[in-house]
């Protein structure tokens, strides 16, 4: 888990702008809808939300990106399938390349010997 001084500072920006009430209503339902899809975001949100709870200071509007249980999973399952198709799009390639060298390496030692 990451400390507070690694927060993003967009996000930070931003978290501080909604829980201030300096958001429209427009901003701050556009911020909550970003908050339950973005996972850094709502990590972010929840590290200083409990930084907040610890100074005995409340949330505004008491908001809570996870009033629906299923929204955390729905989340951490989005972020899966992203890391997945990357990292299945760097491995073929790190096939492709190794497949590469080695045709190579063939080459090279049947035109040596």
């Amino acid at each position: 888990m990451k400390t507070i001084e690694e927060l993003s500072l967009e996000n930070i920006v931003q978290i501080e702008k909604y829980l201030s009430g300096k958001m429209s209503n427009r901003e701050a339902n556009a911020f909550e809808e970003k908050l339950r899809r973005d996972e850094e975001l709502c990590d972010d949100f929840e590290m200083i939300n409990e930084e907040i709870n610890k100074k005995g200071k409340s949330l505004r509007w008491g908001y809570n990106p996870y009033s629906n249980p299923q929204d955390r999973n729905v989340v951490r399952m989005e972020r899966k399938r992203q890391i997945g198709k990357t990292l299945t799009g760097n491995g073929f390639l790190a096939l492709a390349v190794m497949l590469i060298m080695v045709a190579i390496c063939a080459v090279m030692i049947a035109v040596a010997g």
